[in-house]
């Protein structure tokens, strides 16, 4: 496996946190939920099945990936190089003519999101000859979709997200910020970010205890949890269980200290 991580233009960097691929991988781990989006590129051959809950998708060359209540899977039967674009918290909706409450927990191929225009990008992805010049495609092709998706409406939103996810402030906090009217605010930000704003905070709380735990390969959870805003011990594992399917025990085990998908800050 080889990992890279590639920062993006400035014009992007509002909307997208990085660019990241690795090489020739034997075993992708699970996609947990997660507050942003994964966009994915397998340049060399297509994943031989992707599942989440009951829908299979197979023979996948890219996919784009929105979990929020349940895991991704991946299957394969050989080695797999990918490039990914990770979407920032709401950024997918300046992205997709779709709204993100529809892409949310499903699989879609960029030619199920971009027609031909989508399909034109992965050939390109797929022909190019390093990691250069797929980023170049790649950045060419998400700046015309900005040109074309971005949204106007609701200006107060792309503030709202930023202080949800990086500055932890409370919902009334963001509400009295932003002087949108509670409900009005829980159904912006729901259809553009597929759940609603308490449960987003979930999501966001338990990923940033998974995210230091892995990265700092540590197993003993308590401090972290407690750090982050759990009350006690079984508080973070009834979510834990409620956001993986495993115990906190069962999880934290060399195959996912070894392998996961959460990478440190860029520099």
């Amino acid at each position: 496996m080889k990992l890279c991580d590639f920062k993006p233009n400035p014009l992007l960097a509002p909307y997208i946190n990085r660019y990241w691929s690795w090489q020739d991988e034997c075993h992708l781990p699970d996609i947990l939920p997660g507050s942003g989006a994964e966009l994915f590129f397998y340049y060399q051959q297509p994943a031989n099945k992707i599942t989440v809950d009951s829908h299979i998708v197979k023979q996948a060359s890219s996919v784009l990936i929105a979990p929020r209540t349940t895991r991704f899977q991946f299957q394969q039967h050989s080695p797999l190089s990918f490039i990914s674009v990770r979407f920032k918290i709401g950024a997918l909706r300046h992205f997709c003519p779709m709204p993100t409450i529809e892409l949310t927990d499903k699989l879609y191929s960029v030619q199920d999101l971009w027609g031909n225009k989508g399909e034109q990008v992965l050939h390109q992805v797929c022909a190019a000859p390093s990691h250069a010049s797929r980023i170049d495609i790649i950045e060419q092709f998400l700046m015309s979709q900005l040109a074309i998706n971005f949204k106007h409406e609701h200006p107060w939103l792309d503030y709202a997200f930023h202080q949800i996810y990086y500055r932890q402030s409370t919902l009334d906090a963001v509400i009295d910020e932003t002087h949108i009217g509670v409900r009005h605010f829980q159904r912006v930000v729901k259809q553009n970010s597929g759940v609603s704003p308490k449960y987003l905070q979930r999501i966001i709380k338990i990923q940033a205890v998974i995210r230091y735990l892995l990265l700092h390969k540590k197993t003993q959870y308590l401090d972290c949890a407690l750090s982050h805003g759990y009350y006690d011990q079984s508080h973070f594992i009834k979510d834990f269980k409620h956001f993986t399917e495993q115990t906190p025990t069962d999880y934290f085990q060399d195959a996912n200290f070894m392998s996961h998908f959460y990478n440190p800050p860029l520099r």
